[in-house]
């Protein structure tokens, strides 16, 4: 039966609308109800409520306890029940669903500024999620397996690049071409940092530097070096680091690798302070980074060199996320950081003024 009106326009009533109907939209007033053009905090979907199933579930008693301790009153303790699920499902459903639809997603937690979050989120990857992340970062690698040279988690905080392994390539006197590699590890340090620290004087510099810059989240060492990655432009050369000419197509897919999907904070460079070629790819592949013209530039207080700097630059990526690339003062193979406690000091110095932003 269809509902009648509670009662009838009158005449007045009629002819107002009448008007209204007739007004342009530019006449309308909407002085009470002004037009929202900033969308930016808008949310798709928040007033959906999925269709509810009764069903019956047995749950473990304490599990049970727990939610009705943790909610007022104990009152709408299923409700937080079903809101836990509906998150463990929402975020296997992005694992699952591939790397393209994370990448999507502004507060995705293997890139955030927090050590915990990165963490968390690279050891939460499925089997699935996880091979198509890698392959991913391999896309455009001029090899056929992993290089020598590329040692790094998939989501690290703190990435130090150098032009060549240098002496590094005589880890376990193995053939780099025979040996690859491992792929790039999640919430694990890369196995080849290990072998680092035991070959070279280098690596344990290296390995320190990570150290010190991740102390502030407060980590165990293993959980730091799963948050960092130690690469090189050309795995195939060797000398001295200025002296060394790099192969442009495989240096452009470790920088792109770099900005695209490791996303490191910090991007510490190694060795490249009279690198032009090095220089160069570099401003082809950052926006915002001029060799020439250094965003902050920090004397090296610890020694007594007024040359010694360090020379940073502050750069966005395609996905939102911020890098500071840094030019290291001076090579670890080098005087005065072939000192282990100068190259101890000038960590400190780094660590001390960009250490707070690596978040717990």
């Amino acid at each position: 039966m269809k509902k009648r009106n509670s009662r009838s326009l009158t005449r007045q009533q009629r002819t107002e609308l009448k008007a209204l109907k007739a007004l342009p939209d530019r006449e309308i007033d909407t002085s009470d109800i002004p037009e929202i053009l900033d969308w930016s905090g808008a949310r798709r979907g928040a007033l959906y409520r999925p269709v509810t199933q009764q069903i019956t579930l047995r749950l473990d008693a304490d599990v049970v306890a727990w939610f009705k301790a943790n909610v007022q009153g104990g009152r709408g303790y299923q409700t937080e029940i079903n809101r836990v699920l509906r998150e463990h499902v929402k975020a296997s459903r992005m694992l699952e669903g591939g790397f393209a639809t994370m990448t999507e997603s502004s507060t995705n937690q293997l890139w955030s500024d927090s050590a915990c979050e990165r963490l968390a989120a690279a050891r939460a990857l499925s089997e699935p999620a996880l091979s198509e992340v890698r392959t991913r970062l391999r896309a455009g690698l001029p090899t056929a397996d992993w290089p020598y040279g590329f040692a790094t988690s998939i989501n690290p905080l703190l990435v130090t690049l150098g032009v060549s392994p240098g002496s590094v390539r005589t880890w376990k006197g193995r053939d780099p071409a025979k040996d690859p590699f491992a792929a790039p590890t999640a919430g694990q340090p890369h196995p080849h940092l290990t072998v680092m620290r035991r070959a070279t004087p280098f690596g344990k510099r290296i390995r320190h530097l990570a150290r010190s810059i991740l102390r502030e989240a407060d980590l165990p060492d293993d959980d730091a070096y799963a948050l960092f990655g130690n690469l090189v432009l050309d795995p195939g050369r060797s000398g001295a680091a200025r002296d060394v000419r790099i192969d442009p197509e495989f240096a452009r897919w470790v920088l792109q690798s770099i900005r695209d999907h490791l996303r490191p904070r910090h991007l510490v460079c190694i060795g490249m302070k009279g690198h032009r070629d090095a220089a160069r790819l570099l401003e082809q592949t950052f926006d915002g980074f001029v060799r020439a013209r250094p965003h902050r530039e920090h004397r090296f207080h610890s020694y007594r060199r007024s040359d010694l700097t360090f020379q940073e630059w502050d750069v966005d990526g395609p996905h939102g996320n911020k890098t500071t690339i840094v030019f290291w003062p001076q090579h670890p193979s080098r005087v005065p950081f072939n000192r282990f406690d100068i190259w101890q000091a000038a960590c400190s110095e780094y660590a001390e003024r960009h250490g707070a932003w690596i978040r717990p």
